[in-house]
């Protein structure tokens, strides 16, 4: 059965100021930029614009999210994916808001990753390191209640099983959380996910020479 906001009796709720402050501040030093500090001012400026398989229609992808809420942003693995996923942290951490208010929680998939472990035991543990909540339960409330958007990278460098199960996991979480965004980095691939659209970045060479 599909957990849904309205059958939700009570969320976890920050445990104090201080926790979102540390986290926008943890967003903000540059954790979101790793090789890439020295540039941040720049990157975080550049005006990266995404546009859907399916229209001409670019738009910066927070907006995108407010056609979709569960995008999946394809490219070759230099084409600014990670920049764009960065840039809507630090929009976050900046005080500007994200569509449905959700919180950014950007997660890399360890190229390791054994698909025997469940991703949602994945994402408790990178919860737990960044002091939020961790319960298994809890997490599950957090993702029906669209608290967090996932930011989520790494799928095309998986195994093959191992990315199997992912994408399993993140096509299930839109039917079983109707609530919560996602946006997923990856490679082109023949068949389309159900329930995600596909887009793509706009121009990204001409930034690229910028840089």
């Amino acid at each position: 059965m599909a957990f849904t906001s309205s059958r939700i009796t009570w969320l976890p709720r920050w445990r104090d100021r201080r926790q979102g402050r540390r986290y926008r501040t943890y967003l903000l030093e540059g954790n979101v930029l790793v090789r890439s500090q020295p540039l941040l001012p720049h990157l975080e400026r550049l005006p990266l614009l995404v546009e859907p398989d399916s229209a001409d229609m670019a738009l910066p992808l927070h907006e995108a999210l407010l056609h979709t809420p569960h995008i999946r942003l394809v490219g070759a693995p230099s084409s600014g994916r990670r920049l764009a996923l960065r840039q809507l942290c630090l929009r976050w951490a900046q005080g500007e808001p994200l569509p449905q208010n959700g919180i950014p929680l950007l997660y890399q998939i360890p190229a390791a990753a054994d698909p025997h472990t469940k991703p949602l035991d994945y994402l408790c543990h990178e919860l737990a390191s960044l002091g939020f909540e961790h319960d298994g339960l809890v997490v599950k409330r957090m993702l029906a209640a669209g608290m967090w958007l996932l930011l989520i990278e790494g799928l095309d460098r998986l195994e093959p099983q191992a990315r199997t199960v992912w994408q399993r996991w993140l096509q299930q979480s839109v039917i079983r959380y109707p609530a919560l965004s996602i946006v997923v980095a990856d490679t082109p691939t023949v068949e389309p996910w159900p329930m995600f659209s596909d887009w793509r970045l706009v121009g990204w060479q001409n930034h690229e020479a910028q840089l």
